[in-house]
């Protein structure tokens, strides 16, 4: 036996609970320990060995809890645990890093029930933004897409594990007919509209992908996987041109590299010059991405990252070396 089967034999889920959330107390019947869980939605099994997370329908062995529990990928927790597994002492598993979150006296809002959604939604999803049905799981494994009932059908929701915002959108793309003006998003009740999206799990990789809309959400995982590195961007969506990023948050960007993807319109070059300059006082690596010059398949323009994932032949052929460098900054 060698490796992380090893590993596994000598550290259990508790084991490692009791060193990344010392207050923890584990069972059959249990909080998650990452998150507000207000009534215990979590169990572990007898021998510690797997966990099971009833409120995100998620579960696994010891490996899939440390991913989670510090927001990496599994493949970089399997290596963690093996070197975890062989060292002696109470100090060798470093403090866990916290997503910063708001102030206390913010109360989450209350969301309607969310689902991981079927095959056939994932599959309808990646045909309507025209995105690879990989890119939509990986989103939901990470959980910044989920889906919920509405009175006008079935719906997809960009939010993340944090729940503090989410924006739904109706899974035929029809605008909303129950909100004034009929927008296709509907940020839901008691959202923090200013939130950025995905960022526990955004600050937690190599570099990070600012967009603008669940759309550009979708296509930057979309784009990240195409290019072979979706494992190392991180995801962070903005639900509006006119929200701003929470000074809480910033502090977290220091020493990243950061692009953002900016809307080919005013209201964007706006947001994106706002957004650039908060992340660059913060200390972090800012770039842009523009799309001008580039066309759909309908002849019409790239105006972005979600228009990205339709663009025509041949101007993929002219811009091939920009799109495909896109996530690579």
């Amino acid at each position: 036996m060698g490796g992380v089967s090893e590993a596994k034999e000598r550290l259990t889920i508790r084991d490692i609970g009791a060193k990344l959330f010392p207050e923890w107390k584990p069972g059959k019947s249990c909080r998650c320990p990452w998150r507000d869980d207000r009534k215990p939605s979590f169990s572990i099994s007898d021998d510690g060995r797997l966990f099971n997370d009833f409120a995100s329908g998620e579960g696994g062995d010891v490996v899939s809890f440390l991913a989670m529990a510090r927001g990496i990928p599994e493949s970089e927790a399997a290596r963690e645990l093996i070197r975890w597994a062989g060292v002696r002492g109470s100090d060798a598993i470093p403090a866990p890093v916290r997503p910063v979150v708001p102030s206390p006296e913010r109360e989450k809002p209350s969301l309607p029930l969310l689902d991981k959604g079927t095959a056939a939604e994932h599959a309808r999803l990646a045909r309507l933004r025209n995105l690879s049905p990989d890119a939509i799981a990986l989103a939901v494994g990470r959980e910044l897409l989920r889906f919920t009932d509405s009175r006008e059908g079935r719906a997809w929701v960009v939010t993340d594990r944090d729940r503090w915002a989410a924006q739904a959108r109706r899974l035929d793309g029809k605008p909303w007919q129950r909100l004034s003006g009929q927008p296709k998003a509907w940020t839901l009740a008691g959202s923090r509209a200013s939130w950025p999206i995905g960022f526990a799990d955004a600050v937690r990789r190599e570099r990070v992908a600012l967009v603008e809309g669940g759309p550009d959400a979708l296509a930057a995982i979309h784009h990240a996987w195409a290019s072979g590195c979706a494992e190392a961007v991180g995801v962070v969506c903005m639900i509006g041109a006119a929200c701003r990023i929470p000074d809480e948050c910033l502090a977290a960007f220091a020493g990243l590299s950061v692009r953002v993807f900016i809307h080919a319109d005013a209201a964007g070059m706006k947001a994106a010059r706002k957004w650039a300059a908060q992340l660059a006082g913060a200390g972090a690596r800012v770039s842009g991405f523009d799309f001008s010059g580039m066309l759909r398949t309908d002849g019409a323009a790239v105006n972005d990252l979600c228009d990205m994932a339709s663009v025509g032949a041949d101007s993929w052929e002219e811009h091939r070396e920009l799109i495909g460098n896109a996530m690579q900054f």
